[in-house]
């Protein structure tokens, strides 16, 4: 290659070292950029074909001009980008590594595109619950208690349209209904919050039942797996094969790599995209063996305190059958300790030919307004009321 081809080859990599540091082009731009230009140094070295330096400048462009071209594609075919304008109603919390902030509202949206899937308000009380109905008259003496993330707590839905709500309402308020959910928790925020004493603190009303949204994910929640969730509560099993806090995810070993914020440089590249969502999707197809004892070992230990706490007090999980990924270790696992638990399939029929019928979009899986409400109606009809017909208190 001669010195002209030679020199615009590195000045081709020195342009391109300067805008992949100092700009926001994505990969795929730096890539033609880079691929073009070596191509260029090619053809003006034509006659040096058969030198080293010009079959790896040759094989240089060839590969840059494939990143920069499949770069293109995928950015070509990917689907509109989701935007989350988060409320702003989370807050650091000791206990639970995040919890709602007192007496706050605040609108959320998600947006698909040009598409709005929802735009609704979230309100709290005192207490950092999503609000309840007004109080019957006569005021109810008794109670139910509603755990899980957000399926419970109704992102997506207005106040009165989450589960614990209409609940109350198809309990004709005869029973205050506890909305102890929120967006992001597992099994391991329920736990947390039943042995800090923070349900006994809020619950004036003696419970009659317990309910546990159970999803899959919640096995990996509570195994550290999900970046939302870096303070979260980390519990270990004991020899008994119960749940003991050994801290937070913080201290596990590599925490600062695993929940460090998505690189700016990985953002520009669609390739670089494309792998981790491979990569993730690969990790939550088949749960540990060690995390589904871990989430086992929670489970049996939030009902050992449910029924300390609250004597009389039915403990009932409804497990989201409806992903296949981690659903079968899950279920076993319930099967294992014995505890009662539903299928989200009870009172949401699968339908093989409308999978996202109950789900506001196909990217957007939270429950929609009409699933929420059947939720209600299934547990106040085959939780709620058959445990009160039975006597347990």
């Amino acid at each position: 290659m001669t010195r002209a081809s030679t020199f615009l080859a590195a000045a081709a990599l020195a342009i391109a070292a300067v805008l992949w540091s100092a700009s926001p082009l994505p990969v795929g731009a730096v890539a033609l950029w880079l691929g073009l230009f070596s191509a260029i140094a090619c053809v003006r070295a034509r006659r040096a074909r058969r030198t080293p330096r010009f079959i790896a400048t040759y094989a240089l462009a060839l590969v840059l001009l494939g990143i920069g071209a499949t770069e293109a594609v995928l950015y070509a075919t990917t689907p509109p980008e989701s935007k989350l304008d988060v409320p702003d109603i989370i807050a650091p919390d000791e206990t639970l590594g995040y919890a709602a902030v007192p007496g706050v509202r605040d609108r959320g949206t998600h947006r698909i595109g040009e598409e709005v899937v929802y735009s609704v308000e979230y309100t709290f009380d005192d207490e950092r619950m999503r609000v309840a109905p007004p109080p019957a008259d006569p005021p109810p003496t008794t109670s139910v208690l509603c755990f899980g993330c957000s399926y419970m707590y109704g992102t997506g839905v207005e106040d009165e349209e989450a589960v614990p709500y209409r609940l109350q309402d198809e309990l004709d308020g005869r029973y205050r209904v506890y909305n102890l959910a929120l967006g992001g928790w597992g099994a391991h925020q329920m736990l947390a919050r039943l042995t800090s004493g923070q349900v006994e603190a809020i619950v004036d009303e003696p419970p009659l039942v317990a309910v546990y949204w159970a999803l899959p994910d919640h096995v990996w929640r509570a195994a550290g797996e999900r970046v939302w969730d870096r303070e979260g509560p980390l519990y270990g099993v004991n020899d008994e094969g119960l749940a003991e806090r050994l801290g937070t995810f913080a201290d596990l070993p590599g925490a600062a790599s695993k929940f460090a914020p998505r690189g700016e440089r990985e953002k520009r590249s669609w390739i670089l995209q494309r792998i981790a969502a491979h990569r993730k999707a690969a990790r939550n197809r088949v749960p540990l063996p060690a995390d589904v004892a871990r989430w086992r070992a929670i489970v049996r230990t939030a009902r050992a305190e449910v029924e300390a706490r609250f004597p009389g007090c039915a403990f009932v999980v409804l497990f989201d059958d409806r992903r296949p990924d981690g659903a079968e270790e899950a279920m076993a696992a319930l099967d294992e300790i014995g505890v009662t638990w539903k299928r989200v399939t009870a009172a949401l029929p699968h339908e093989p030919e409308d999978p996202y019928r109950w789900r506001q979009h196909p990217r957007e899986l939270h429950p929609t307004p009409e699933a929420a409400s059947r939720v209600a109606r299934y547990l106040a009809d085959e939780v709620v009321r058959p445990v009160a017909t039975s006597g347990e208190r």
